[in-house]
């Protein structure tokens, strides 16, 4: 039987420390379906962030950023596109996939959604926020122009969200 799928494994402070995961990573015997998450938000995670990142691809270590906002760590706050652009650069070019926080229309800067519009789908361009924007955009101009949609999983009603862009 083959084993198709993938463990998501977190590291100390946030899902920040994955470069001290790579000096001690899972037992051999059970390291070929498992990632390593990583969190940032790029107005708070800088450079040093990335580069405990780099230490541990440099070890071999597997990542996935599980979690990921372009303002500061409280899922509040200004955004930092030139940060973020950063961030998603390095992603991108080590081949590293990332998953934005949050699908939600909570009146935050993390918020994909804007308050007040529905929390159960439906959505357009539109209906996105400063940040639901970026993201969008940056998926439609460093991914080919492949996307007509964004496709997201609510897993309060384990449904399908989709998103026009």
């Amino acid at each position: 039987m083959t084993k198709k799928h993938v463990i998501l494994v977190g590291t100390p402070n946030w899902s920040q420390d994955v470069d001290q995961a790579a000096l001690s990573p899972v037992s051999k015997k059970y390291r070929k379906n498992v990632m390593y998450t990583l969190h940032f938000y790029a107005a708070t995670h800088k450079e040093w962030l990335r580069d405990k990142a780099q230490a541990a691809l440099d070890k071999g270590l597997p990542l996935f950023v599980s979690e990921f906002s372009i303002c500061d760590a409280s899922g509040n706050g200004g955004l930092d596109k030139a940060e973020a652009k950063k961030w998603l650069t390095f992603l991108d070019k080590n081949n590293i996939s990332y998953m934005a926080w949050s699908l939600s229309n909570k009146a935050e800067s993390s918020a994909f959604i804007k308050s007040g519009c529905s929390n159960t789908g439906k959505w357009s361009s539109k209906n996105l926020t400063a940040a639901g924007k970026w993201i969008t955009n940056w998926y439609k101009r460093n991914k080919k122009n492949t996307l007509e949609s964004v496709f997201f999983y609510s897993f309060e009603n384990f449904e399908q969200l989709q998103i026009k862009i």
